[in-house]
């Protein structure tokens, strides 16, 4: 059987909002981690936790309570206080996977991740982004097939979602029960940095990049189990960024969340590559409706798997597959 040396990892989730409880609940059936702490500025949130499971109040506090244990963050952060959240874990002595939209420091941090990258060096951790749903499916994934197609001039990859199992404040963090012209007003997660990757991951640099949102509206009121959405106001958007790469290729991701949707609604991935070389391709099924349980696992075995590397900043596609990076001897 494959094991880990040297025991459990220990985990702490940072956050008790829905992805943090799907963390949680994750730690308990996966081989080789052991939950032992959460964080909270809301101790009320930790009633229920595993037995044994202790809530703390700041990462400082797990860092002395469980040193070299690694944290899944669930916090919403972004830019400098996404940044500021990470530096905190490095100081304590910990290792962190955020779920917030980390995927591309050179383009989304002011000095590109390198004071992030040297406080993670002092201090002999790593610092890890896996990327929030849907950024594994519209980077990470196409990234590591597009060997498929030599020759490829345009890559498209579409992502739809159902959102009706979203949090409320998530949907309208989003601009979802929203006038239209809020949502196209901002990008709250920019796809930039997933078209960054993809980029990075092919060898050709972003030589010009737009982004947009549009949103999806319905001419009737849109009645869910928790709100009630008036007609005219946004159900959904697609979000859009095109990348021209050098050499002339480009690279469209796309996300189409929507209230809107019902049983019989599409919402594969679609990836689709043409030019020298074509390829389609089309996956379904765990992307149906809820992402926290997707979200939650790719943190996890991101975190996990990330034991190995050096200490330092890396990107969503620096872990690799092996899981913790050692096997028992018996594997060997």
């Amino acid at each position: 059987m494959t094991t880990l040396e040297g025991g459990p990892v220990p985990v702490v989730v940072q956050g008790l909002g829905l992805l943090g409880r799907t963390a949680v609940e994750l730690c308990a059936g996966t081989p080789g981690v052991e939950l032992v702490a959460v964080v909270t500025r809301r101790p009320e949130a930790a009633a229920g936790l595993p037995d044994g499971v202790v809530a703390l109040a700041d990462l400082g506090a797990a860092g002395r309570a469980f040193p070299g244990a690694l944290v899944l963050s669930t916090v919403h952060a972004l830019d400098e206080e996404l940044a500021d959240v990470l530096a905190e874990a490095a100081r304590a002595g910990l290792d962190i996977v955020t779920s917030s939209g980390l995927f591309h420091p050179a383009s989304q941090l002011g000095d590109c991740g390198a004071a992030l990258d040297a406080v993670a060096r002092e201090h002999a951790v790593r610092i890890l982004a896996s990327g929030v749903q849907p950024g594994f499916v519209l980077d990470v994934l196409p990234a590591a097939v597009l060997d498929l197609a030599p020759g490829w001039t345009a890559v498209d990859v579409v992502k739809p979602s159902d959102a009706r199992s979203w949090p409320v404040s998530t949907r309208h963090m989003l601009g979802m029960g929203e006038a239209p012209e809020v949502v196209a007003s901002s990008v709250p997660y920019p796809l930039a940095a997933s078209a960054h990757l993809i980029a990075r991951a092919v060898g050709r640099p972003v030589v010009e990049l737009r982004e947009s949102r549009v949103a999806e509206t319905l001419d009737r009121e849109l009645v869910l189990a928790d709100e009630s959405i008036p007609a005219g106001k946004a159900v959904g958007f697609t979000h859009e960024c095109v990348a021209e790469l050098e050499g002339g290729r480009r690279v469209r991701v796309c996300w189409q969340p929507t209230l809107a949707a019902t049983d019989e609604t599409d919402l594969s991935l679609r990836l689709e590559a043409t030019g020298g070389a074509e390829l389609t391709m089309r996956l379904d099924g765990s992307f149906r409706r809820d992402p926290y349980p997707a979200t939650a696992a790719r943190m996890l075995h991101t975190a996990v798997r990330g034991r190995s590397l050096p200490a330092g900043l890396h990107l969503a596609v620096t872990p690799g597959l092996a899981w913790g990076g050692q096997l028992a001897s018996e594997d060997r």
